[in-house]
């Protein structure tokens, strides 16, 4: 691979923290977390590229909860008819660096899973214990906080405070969902990992983005037998990559060794029973 490198040799990094947002002590480095992406079609075939992020602090003591702050967001254009040269760096800029403060009930805000679908992006946060909700905003009005609409049950209510948990049967547990939607079967597809301790993946269906979203389906991915703290992680649900009969997941192997890739794919072979069909089985 060829990368292009800054005046200091380096990597050019695709989001670089602004001085403006300041979440960090002076002996913790700064990271930029990306959690979820959307792409907005543009009337002149450009592609607006929203990334969600997150800010973390980190100083060597892992993956705790303080590490974690604000959600923001930012933007990247890509144009197909001026694809970025070998020598080109891929940068996005931010629009919001604190666009969701972190709860006092979680590590993440809204943002960890997102999707667009009908001309509004769909936001999903979740907890441990697997709770989860959405929010969703028109693409005009994402860097602002106030125009998300949640979910309450039965309507999209202004406030967050007014969401709902959406119904998610067997769900005890999350990390970082991830939601895609698959236009030929008119489906949501949720994904992520069953629990903490394995490296079993959990699929789940819905008819729209709010849900009811159905039971889940578990997979464990060729190479995920390995249990805490060396479980795979940072699964993806990829709607472009998969087929009528299979679903394209990727996910971080960290048993992987140096010389080959940690992000690892695998194609679930799927079968969609109706569920009046379903109850007559």
């Amino acid at each position: 691979m060829h990368e292009p490198l800054d005046p200091d040799r380096k990597p050019f990094r695709f989001i670089t923290p602004s001085d403006a947002y300041q979440p960090c002590a002076v002996d913790e480095n700064r990271f930029t977390w990306p959690s979820a992406a959307v792409v907005v079609p543009q009337a002149d075939h450009r592609d607006r590229v929203l990334i969600f992020f997150q800010s973390l602090c980190a100083s060597g003591q892992g993956m705790t909860s303080d590490i974690f702050h604000a959600m923001g967001v930012a933007e990247y254009w890509y144009d197909p008819a001026h694809v970025p040269g070998p020598d080109e760096p891929i940068q996005a800029t931010i629009l919001e660096e604190q666009l969701f403060e972190k709860p006092t009930d979680a590590d993440s805000s809204y943002g960890q899973a997102a999707v667009l679908h009908d001309g509004y992006i769909y936001v999903y946060r979740c907890l441990a214990n697997g709770t989860c909700s959405v929010g969703r905003i028109e693409p005009a009005g994402v860097t602002h906080p106030d125009h998300y609409r949640f979910w309450d049950g039965s309507t999209w209510a202004a406030g967050a405070d007014h969401a709902s948990s959406m119904d998610l049967p067997n769900h005890t547990f999350a990390i970082k969902p991830s939601v895609a939607y698959f236009p030929n079967s008119r489906l949501f597809v949720m994904a992520d990992m069953a629990d903490l301790h394995t490296g079993i993946i959990g699929l789940r269906v819905a008819r729209s983005p709010q849900g009811p979203w159905s039971a889940p389906t578990y997979t464990l991915p060729p190479g995920c037998e390995h249990v805490y703290p060396h479980q795979c992680f940072g699964v993806e649900v990829h709607e472009n990559m998969s087929d009528a009969g299979h679903i394209a997941i990727t996910y971080y192997n960290p048993a992987i060794g140096l010389g080959e890739s940690p992000v690892r794919e695998v194609r679930v072979p799927v079968r969609i029973i109706p569920a009046g069909l379903a109850s007559k089985r």
